[in-house]
């Protein structure tokens, strides 16, 4: 079995509403009926677009949605009939075979039924390797280090990395990495819900973020006084720029997307 990602873009005389409500019954409809095993929509619609302000940009314009295929082959001939469904109902899109890890799965928040929307946001993440790193030290820090920090330091209830194997779909830009995030509601308007704030999360995850990133102990030592989403938000900064370039020097292009979007699992 194979997943493949889809960065979609709307008709500009749709409705995100509509978009999304057109992507969750007859365009899941056809690729189920056309053999995917499973099928997720992330999609911009009017209760994502309240949580706009924590968008990241470096991709003009933003997607309007993302949606996940398992297939059992992303070869171009059996792939072929889902790219003409996908390409019926939107502006544009993108496909890109990837390899899935998930470190924590939605075990908090499960959808209750097929198609309901789950509870929250789901933030995706478009990653590019910055032009100072080679491959290799990039997935390292990513998967064997950050992955702590990322999960321990913020407010998630499910975390998903999707390493690009190959772009799909002709003149596919290059992405290496999207990352499915899902955040409380309330992570939505203020950084203090944003972060774990409550230390929920402390027990299990601050002794791993402290042996996989142990930068985070000084952190934590130079601001002692300093409330727990304040560290962490300090902590999940630090350790981000070690891998993705967000504009923290002049020369550092910007190699990062963040959309807020609502999710949907179909099957």
């Amino acid at each position: 079995m194979e997943k493949v990602m889809y960065p979609i873009w709307k008709p500009d005389s749709q409705s995100a509403n509509a978009f999304r409500d057109l992507l969750i019954s007859e365009l899941a409809d056809k690729v189920l009926a056309l053999g995917a095993i499973g099928f997720r929509v992330s999609v911009h619609d009017d209760f994502a677009a309240s949580a706009s302000s924590i968008q990241l940009q470096n991709t003009k314009p933003h997607p309007n949605g993302m949606l996940s295929l398992w297939l059992d082959s992303a070869n171009d001939f059996y792939r072929a009939p889902i790219d003409q469904s996908i390409a019926a109902v939107t502006a544009r899109f993108h496909g890109y075979l990837v390899s899935e890890s998930e470190p924590m799965p939605n075990t908090q928040y499960p959808p209750t039924k097929t198609g309901e929307r789950t509870y929250g946001m789901n933030q995706i993440v478009m990653l590019q390797i910055p032009d100072r790193m080679d491959h290799e030290q990039w997935l390292d820090i990513w998967r064997n280090s950050h992955t702590f920090v990322g999960i321990g330091t913020q407010s998630t209830f499910a975390y998903r990395q999707n390493r690009v194997i190959r772009a799909v779909t002709y003149a596919a830009p290059q992405y290496d990495a999207f990352i499915e995030e899902n955040f409380p509601e309330e992570s939505m308007f203020s950084d203090k819900h944003y972060y774990d704030d409550q230390a929920d999360k402390a027990e299990k995850w601050d002794p791993l973020i402290d042996r996989y990133y142990p930068e985070a102990k000084t952190i934590r030592a130079k601001n002692p006084d300093a409330p727990r989403w304040q560290t962490n938000a300090l902590i999940m900064q630090e350790s981000v720029k070690r891998f993705i370039d967000i504009g923290q020097q002049p020369w550092h292009a910007m190699k990062i997307d963040c959309m807020p979007y609502s999710e949907y699992l179909i099957k």
